[in-house]
């Protein structure tokens, strides 16, 4: 029989709803699938680790079948990158990290592998009988560890996220002409949910080092759960709310300007577009941005915007590698380019990062750069 409580209630509910708007945002086709599904994962993830505390602290049978209880903390590790990914793909875009994004969840791997390796000793029981007993102070020296390690990485990724919000607000400052990027409703959301989460870190911090400093055996997971119930809400009604509103708001802008256009005039300001990019080539700049390449064409970036989204069903960005890759893939395939490197023809193309360019290739091609150049006809890469 479940052990309820007020408290238990409310972070049941949490988790239900964190459920409800993960579910929601992964069948969501609406506000940029790829952005969502950073804030799905992240909620999940609050979900989860609430159901688990629920159960814990309810004292229920079930809880003997979780894999919390031999992979406690690997999936919170996920949180700090999947912040880091869900700002930086609402404002720079994740083809500006640094490097791949893979390399963020090398913490949670790790954390992963350390439980494989302590589950395996458990069940076989490769010490003898008294295996489970001579692993658990072990075990819980590590856990405490990797506590640490947690609040540690999860700073170092909402600095950085925070920092990331900030410069992109500052640049955009000074864009007025782009309304997709001086729209502050963004800023404000993602800012807030920011502090919010901070909030939650500070709460999550105290707890921790208060039961590691004063060994303290009393329950302290309450109030940083009861933190995180509250946030999921927040995200729920809130912060969906705001997205939602900009999504109309965008919509709308890029409606209105195509409205006062025919379509034969849309299809000559394409036209033009795609003639600048062919003949200036300017797409081999790492730089260009939506202002610059306004002022190349001699249009409105309004225009621009709206022709990429609502037309092409592209981003900017997006429009621009697509020339920049069918240089890169010319330059594979040509013998004259032998003697540079993947990086060499990747910069030569325009792209700002061997990364960047790595990415666009494997997500277009299906394969990387390499073996599509070595797939190319022996005859055209001899020298």
């Amino acid at each position: 029989m479940l052990n309820l409580s007020l408290l238990s209630l409310i972070i049941l509910l949490g988790s239900i709803q964190g459920s409800i708007l993960t579910l929601v945002l992964f069948l969501s086709k609406e506000n940029g699938p790829v952005r969502q599904k950073y804030l799905a994962w992240f909620t999940l993830i609050l979900a989860y680790n609430s159901i688990q505390v629920f159960l814990y602290t309810t004292e229920s049978p079930v809880v003997i079948y979780c894999p919390n209880t031999f992979f406690p903390v690997f999936h919170i590790f996920c949180l700090g990158p999947l912040l880091l990914l869900y700002i930086v793909s609402n404002t720079i875009g994740v083809s500006n990290l640094p490097y791949s994004v893979w390399k963020y969840f090398i913490p949670s791997i790790i954390s992963f592998l350390i439980n494989v390796i302590h589950a395996l000793l458990f069940f076989t029981k490769a010490f003898g009988p008294s295996t489970p007993q001579m692993l658990w102070p072990v075990f819980s020296r590590i856990l405490q560890t990797e506590h640490i390690i947690l609040i540690l990485t999860f700073a170092w990724f909402w600095f950085q996220s925070y920092s990331i919000l900030e410069r992109w607000n500052k640049i955009n400052q000074q864009d007025k002409e782009n309304p997709e990027t001086t729209n502050p409703i963004i800023y404000i959301w993602l800012k807030r949910l920011l502090f919010a989460l901070l909030t939650s870190y500070g709460i999550w911090a105290i707890t921790i080092f208060a039961t590691i400093l004063f060994d303290l055996t009393v329950n302290l997971a309450f109030p940083l759960e009861i933190s995180l119930a509250l946030l999921v809400y927040w995200i729920a009604f809130v912060g969906n709310q705001k997205i939602q509103i900009l999504q109309i708001q965008k919509e709308k802008i890029n409606s209105s300007i195509l409205d006062l256009l025919e379509p034969s005039e849309i299809n000559t300001l394409i036209n033009k577009m795609q003639q600048v990019m062919e003949q200036q080539k300017c797409y081999l700049d790492p730089e260009l941005n939506l202002s610059r390449f306004a002022q190349v064409t001699e249009l409105n970036s309004r225009y621009i915007s709206a022709i990429c989204n609502q037309v092409l069903k592209i981003g900017f960005g997006e429009f621009v590698n697509q020339y920049r890759m069918r240089e890169a893939k010319t330059r594979l395939s040509d013998p004259q380019y032998q003697h540079l490197t993947i990086a060499g023809i990747a910069l030569e193309s325009g792209f700002n990062s061997i990364q960047t360019f790595q990415r666009v290739f494997k997500q277009t091609e299906g394969i990387t750069p390499r073996e599509f150049q070595n797939s190319q006809p022996k005859t055209l890469l001899k020298t």
